[in-house]
């Protein structure tokens, strides 16, 4: 291969010095003598940071938000945490634990033939009172009934899951209101044997359907001035499905009631009737801000 000639090797560094590159060609040189700069798009212009607006619903002076929907507050930062996950294990001081306790005596008139549901013994077992600028979150609660042991005088045990559901069952109200809606038939119902669309009515207006009338007297103790078929059965704590949270929450200066009906008679010996309940006593305010803070947006 030949060498470049003089003329050449000058045509091929003006190239270099002009695209930077040997294998390009240049482009055409202006009249001016100088090569066109190429075009490029104008740099974009800064987007300004958003400005917190405290009137915003989203606005936390505390957490970086307020400045619009979540996400556009400043930027998450890593935090290490002293102690750990042992934080998350850790309860409040603001959150003062509260658990309660009644036990009663038994007494001779809840084994008198005359109880029945027509003739139910209602009363209350025990009862807490709000204190002042608190709310009450209740958590827990339970009903339960206590058998004699048998072995020493005094000695009673907690009896056997569903024993005396057939007699008795409980109510928690507050305020004399109950917070959910509820449907326990304790008492069993006679079958519907009639059909209802050949139900027949007398002269004064009642009805000669037997199975309607056997109905009626079995939860007669459910009127409408009583309990009603809210009467919680004997069981633990719970209110709704099992895999939800459940939680009353308590005003101050509410009653939180714990009462009992025994609707048929009981035919063997007790010991006790307990009622518990439990949960956090917190200011009025921070229960209002932290229920506030649930609340869909």
């Amino acid at each position: 291969m030949s060498s470049p000639t003089r003329k050449e090797a000058f045509r091929l560094l003006g190239q270099f010095g002009r695209t930077g590159s040997l294998g390009a060609e240049a482009p055409a040189p202006s009249p001016q003598g100088f090569a066109p700069a190429p075009v490029r798009a104008p740099a974009p212009a800064p987007v300004p940071a958003p400005t917190p607006d405290p009137s915003s619903p989203f606005f936390d002076p505390h957490s970086g938000q307020g400045v619009g929907p979540p996400g556009l507050g400043r930027q998450a930062e890593d935090v290490h945490q002293p102690g750990g996950q042992s934080l998350f294990g850790l309860q409040s001081p603001e959150f003062q634990t509260i658990e309660e306790l009644y036990r009663i005596l038994p007494d001779d008139s809840w084994f008198q033939p005359s109880v029945g549901p027509g003739n139910p013994i209602q009363f209350e077992i025990g009862s807490f009172t709000v204190p002042n600028s608190q709310h009450y979150w209740l958590f827990d609660y339970e009903f339960s009934v206590f058998r004699f042991s048998g072995v020493d005088a005094g000695d009673f045990l907690k009896a056997e899951a569903g024993r005396f559901a057939g007699v008795m069952g409980f109510d928690i109200t507050i305020n004399g209101h109950r917070p959910s809606h509820l449907l326990y038939q304790l008492d069993p119902q006679p079958a519907q044997i009639q059909k209802q669309s050949f139900v027949t009515f007398n002269a004064q207006g009642g009805t000669n359907n037997n199975s309607a009338f056997n109905r009626s007297t079995a939860q007669s103790f459910a009127a409408t001035a009583s309990q009603g078929t809210s009467v919680l059965p004997v069981r633990r704590a719970m209110q709704g499905a099992e895999n939800v949270p459940f939680t009353f929450v308590a005003p101050q200066q509410s009653k939180v009631s714990l009462s009992v009906i025994i609707f048929k008679r009981i035919k063997s010996p007790i010991a006790a009737i307990e009622a518990r309940h439990g949960g956090y006593l917190l200011q009025s305010s921070l229960s209002q801000t932290l229920q506030f803070r649930m609340r869909p947006r």
